[in-house]
C-alpha cells in the first residue's frame, strides 16, 4: 500500500517554487516597464494659503472673544466696576459672532483651493493648508454656535466645578459662642 500523504511535501515545495518563479517574472516585467512619473507640483495654491490665513484669523477673533468674556465675568477680581460688565460681555458676543465671517471665507477659499489643486494640469501644492484652514474654521463655527460654552456664566453655575469663590455663610457656627 502506498501512503497518499507521502507526496504532499514534495508537491507543496514544487508549488512554492513555481510561485516564486512567477513572482520574479512579474517583478522583472514591472521593473522593465517605464511608468511616467506624476507631474511635480510647480506652485502653491494661493487659495489654500488664503484659506489657512482666514482660519487663523477666525481663531484669533475667537480667542479675543474668550478673553473679553472672561474679563467681563471677573470684574470683582480685576477691580472693575460692576457697571462695566455688560458692555464687555456685549463686546465679547459681537467679537464671537464676528469670528464667523473669516471662518465662512476660509471655507469658501478651501473649496476653491480643492478644485484648483484637483484640476490643475501641472499640479499645485497646498492640500494640507486648505485642510487646516477648513478644520480651523469648522472648529470656530462649532464653538461660536455653542456659544454658551464661550460665556463664563455657563461655568459659574453650581455644577460642582464652579469658578467663582463662594463667600462663607453669614450665619455663625452654633458651636462657637458669640461675643455681644
Amino acid at each position: 500500500m502506498h501512503d497518499p500523504g507521502a507526496w504532499a511535501f514534495p508537491l507543496a515545495g514544487a508549488f512554492l517554487v513555481c510561485l516564486s518563479v512567477l513572482a520574479l517574472v512579474l517583478l522583472r516585467a514591472r521593473i522593465g516597464r517605464k511608468v511616467p512619473p506624476a507631474p511635480t507640483p510647480k506652485g502653491l495654491s494661493v487659495l489654500a494659503g488664503l484659506s489657512f490665513t482666514c482660519g487663523l484669523g477666525a481663531l484669533a477673533l475667537l480667542l479675543v472673544a474668550l478673553v473679553l468674556a472672561h474679563v467681563a465675568a471677573a470684574t470683582d477680581i480685576l477691580a472693575l466696576p460692576f457697571r462695566d460688565r455688560a458692555p464687555l460681555a456685549f463686546a465679547a458676543r459681537i467679537v464671537l459672532y464676528a469670528s464667523l465671517a473669516p471662518a465662512v471665507v476660509a471655507v469658501a477659499f478651501a473649496l476653491g483651493a480643492r478644485g484648483a489643486i484637483g484640476e490643475a494640469p501641472d499640479g499645485l501644492r497646498g492640500r494640507s493648508l486648505y485642510r487646516a484652514g477648513l478644520f480651523l474654521s469648522l472648529g470656530v463655527g462649532l464653538f461660536a454656535f455653542q456659544s454658551r460654552v464661550a460665556g463664563p456664566d455657563f461655568w459659574s453655575q453650581d455644577r460642582g466645578w464652579s469658578l467663582r469663590m463662594h463667600a462663607p455663610s453669614p450665619l455663625p457656627d452654633p458651636g462657637i459662642p458669640r461675643d455681644r
